[in-house]
């Protein structure tokens, strides 16, 4: 096993990557009108980790004054359906599930769809797509055990738009032991890892990148991937948070000009 503290290389390129660095104590971690709404509550309701919040405005501003219809997972104490659609305005549609009915944790006007069950039930969330889908915005906030996040994720992946996003939150419970009830190797981030290299399909054989410098017009048939593969604009990772962006791919092709 390397030092934790190496970086991978081939030894002899030397780095300081790894070395023992303070973090900032920073107070202040986000920008923008989310974080705002986020800072002027005082009931706390809503619990999320601050450096979330740029995270957010980077992938999801551009469904705000517009409508979005959004799939939740875990309503917690029910502040953050309420931020939400205080961000992305009156017009959002916002479906949150939670393993436990919401009792008043919404009030009895919050215009807030719920459904009740497992987000590790694929039946459960089939039904819950069928009834409200497809989604702008999936955003997984809830179990964060490995099976809860994966099973929601191969569930409702394909419940989104050609443009839509899909969000798994707190993803550094894949680093705790009592949230790997899949098995002890198999994590959120481990599962995204694999996801990777699908995303690079079209280049994974001779065959396969010979095709890529060759014209359109050329081109016999049709380069096949994964449907992952085929939908996937990219997997953005970050601390404690992975994004998976959709959008219809087309075969690459690269040239000289």
């Amino acid at each position: 096993m390397s030092d934790k503290n190496s970086t991978p290389g081939d030894g002899k390129a030397k780095s300081n990557l790894g070395e023992p660095t303070p973090l900032a104590k920073q107070h202040l971690q986000s920008s923008g009108r989310l974080y705002d709404l986020f800072l002027s509550g005082h009931d706390e309701r809503v619990f999320k980790l601050h450096h979330y919040f740029d995270i957010y405005e980077r992938h999801l501003s551009r469904y705000v004054g517009k409508a979005p219809r959004i799939l939740e997972i875990g309503l917690g104490d029910g502040g953050s359906p309420e931020l939400w659609l205080k961000w992305f305005g009156p017009n959002a549609t916002l479906v949150n599930i939670d393993i436990d009915p919401p009792g008043t944790r919404l009030s009895p006007d919050s215009p807030v769809l719920t459904e009740t069950g497992d987000q590790a039930d694929p039946a459960f969330l089939a039904r819950v797509v069928e009834k409200h889908g497809p989604f702008d915005i999936v955003m997984d906030d809830g179990g964060h055990t490995a099976r809860q996040q994966i099973n929601s994720f191969n569930a409702l992946y394909d419940a989104l738009r050609d443009d839509g996003v899909f969000i798994c939150e707190d993803t550094h419970t894949s680093y705790f032991d009592q949230f790997k009830d899949v098995d002890e190797f198999m994590s959120m981030i481990e599962f995204a890892k694999q996801l990777i290299d699908r995303l690079h399909e079209p280049y994974l054989g001779q065959e396969e990148y010979l095709r890529v410098r060759q014209p359109m017009g050329d081109r016999k048939g049709h380069a096949m991937a994964s449907r992952f593969a085929a939908r996937t604009k990219g997997i953005f990772f970050y601390d404690s948070i992975i994004v998976f962006e959709r959008h219809v791919r087309s075969e690459p092709w690269m040239e000289h000009r």
